[in-house]
């Protein structure tokens, strides 16, 4: 009955549920943690595939956006 609730409290993606059995971490936060090691990665494609020297703000914008909803679906779920 533990492990059903376990799985089963999570909205997000359960990608990470291996992980997640093997550290004993709730899953939500193997995914938060895997989301915000992503952001740091993904700012330093961000700072050189996008320059704020070359590229027009709304476009940075609309990228950044599109990130942050990924992670955000992919860590809470809709």
């Amino acid at each position: 009955m533990e492990e059903e609730s376990r799985l089963t409290s999570c909205t997000g993606s359960s990608l990470l549920q291996p992980l997640s059995d093997i550290t004993s971490l709730p899953l939500d936060q193997v995914n938060f943690v895997a989301c915000q090691l992503c952001a740091l990665l993904s700012a330093f494609w961000f700072r050189l595939f996008l320059p704020p020297s070359s590229t027009r703000p709304f476009t940075r914008h609309l990228v950044a956006t599109g990130l942050g909803l990924y992670f955000a679906f992919f860590c809470f779920g809709w």
